[in-house]
């Protein structure tokens, strides 16, 4: 009887604690842009760092919205304490991880891979703030690729006069596709699919995911094919509205962001491996060569107008050189 009434009372002070820890815990609402909602693969890598983040003091409460300018504008009011959007639109909140999807800037994903092993780095904490918004961690998404109805459009000359999906608020691709002199078309993340699909554009890019869930294939077929050259890497962040954390709640997240790394780029890799291989066009190297120098003026351009942050462009350039000195930018100062 003693020792069932020691592990009643055992049992009780533990239960206490637990329900003392939950009240205590600070409630908060993470608004989750991911293109199939609360089924895709951001999503479930969210509803992993949510529960870890309850160690830090912060419960969540997660909102899954499938129309990314939705989730952007509940987070710019008050429904959201810290959202999930692409880098692209996360430029607003942070110019220096908004320039993660710089054009060209980080071709493969080991390059990616050292890029997110940086950010987490203390030394680049004042980079992550800015005004009374902090970057809490970056997630990869998958590399971005050309979806091209026609094989034949297997060069940036080719693209010239091409109708090509844009995303209305992305202002780099904007000026990448004037740049190669396509016709940018309008659309956005719920809009661009059903064009390629029905012919309205010639051309498309998006990473691999998109392949299945939003059934790009439809647009290829008969005779068309996807670049297998990637433009940029497509990455998801956390931003939060400082104030509204506990002190050090940055770092952490950060911490606990870059733990689930490996596992992203897993998932990413399985989305890439699920396109049938006969849609891939292989680019020779002279080309590809050609390329990253066009990619590299159009940086240069950008960030010359401010669009790009000129720090994360000499960080990726770091990384690039790294792995493969013998690259003609790698002799040449600056971006």
């Amino acid at each position: 009887m003693v020792n069932v009434t020691r592990g009643n009372l055992f049992i009780g002070i533990l239960m206490s604690f637990f329900m003392m820890s939950a009240a205590h815990a600070e409630q908060k609402t993470l608004c989750v842009f991911d293109p199939l909602g609360a089924y895709g693969d951001t999503y479930g890598l969210i509803k992993e760092y949510a529960q870890n983040m309850k160690a830090q003091g912060v419960e969540f409460k997660l909102k899954a919205y499938t129309d990314e300018a939705i989730a952007a504008n509940d987070f710019l009011g008050s429904a959201c304490d810290a959202s999930v959007l692409t880098g692209t639109r996360a430029r607003t909140f942070n110019k220096f991880t908004g320039t993660i999807e710089a054009i060209g800037a980080l071709p493969e994903y080991g390059h990616f891979k050292a890029l997110l092993g940086y950010l987490s780095n203390p030394k680049l904490s004042k980079f992550m703030a800015n005004g009374k918004y902090e970057i809490a961690g970056v997630y990869p998404v998958g590399a971005v690729f050309l979806y091209v109805n026609d094989r034949d459009i297997d060069s940036a000359s080719e693209l010239a006069g091409k109708r090509l999906a844009t995303m209305s608020f992305d202002s780099a691709a904007n000026t990448m596709v004037k740049h190669v002199g396509a016709a940018p078309v309008s659309s956005d993340i719920t809009s661009f699919a059903g064009k390629f699909n029905n012919g309205s554009v010639d051309v498309c890019y998006a990473p691999s995911l998109a392949y299945n869930a939003f059934e790009l294939y439809k647009g290829l077929d008969p005779k068309g094919g996807i670049i297998r050259f990637p433009l940029a890497q497509m990455n998801a962040q956390i931003i939060l509205k400082k104030d509204r954390f506990p002190e050090g709640f940055g770092v952490a997240s950060r911490t606990a962001v870059k733990d689930q790394v490996n596992k992203a780029f897993t998932l990413i890799e399985q989305q890439d491996k699920s396109i049938d291989g006969k849609w891939w066009i292989e680019l020779p190297t002279a080309d590809k060569d050609k390329y990253m120098e066009m990619f590299r003026g159009v940086r240069i351009a950008l960030a010359e107008d401010e669009t790009y942050h000129p720090s994360m462009l000499k960080l990726m350039k770091k990384i690039r050189c790294k792995k493969d000195a013998s690259h003609s930018e790698c002799s040449r100062n600056g971006e």
